[in-house]
């Protein structure tokens, strides 16, 4: 029983993370429309965001079925703390992403600033 809840849960905070990251990631992209450069390293970034996702999903998921053993055990209990790592893992991926993105508006902002516009639609 604890198995399909924990693999139903788990993609649908993948497709959840995905989506939200996905959406933040048009909002920047829409920022730097005229710098190639910068728009290559967001995509490259939010690539490797997914695919260390899909990686600690796959490692995960290898892990549920020794967690979701009727019996506890202390090699239950360390192979559920691995899996517990693995999800941190998928939120730190994510978050490191969304620092690059804070750190890209932020850049933005100040650029602005320094050719004299104060705001995207001021002169």
């Amino acid at each position: 029983m604890c198995l399909p809840s924990y693999r139903t849960s788990g993609a649908s905070l993948f497709l959840i993370m995905l989506s939200a990251e996905g959406l933040l990631l048009m909002r920047i992209l829409a920022l730097w429309y005229n710098n190639r450069k910068i728009k290559l390293f967001l995509l490259a970034s939010y690539s490797l965001m997914v695919v260390s996702m899909v990686t600690c999903d796959v490692f995960a998921e290898f892990l549920l079925e020794s967690v979701c053993a009727p019996t506890s055990t202390l090699s239950t209990l360390e192979v559920a703390t691995k899996v517990e790592h693995l999800m941190m893992g998928k939120f730190i991926s994510a978050a490191l992403f969304e620092f690059d993105v804070i750190i890209l508006t932020m850049g933005h902002s100040i650029l602005l600033y320094s050719n004299g516009i104060r705001s995207i639609g001021g002169p």
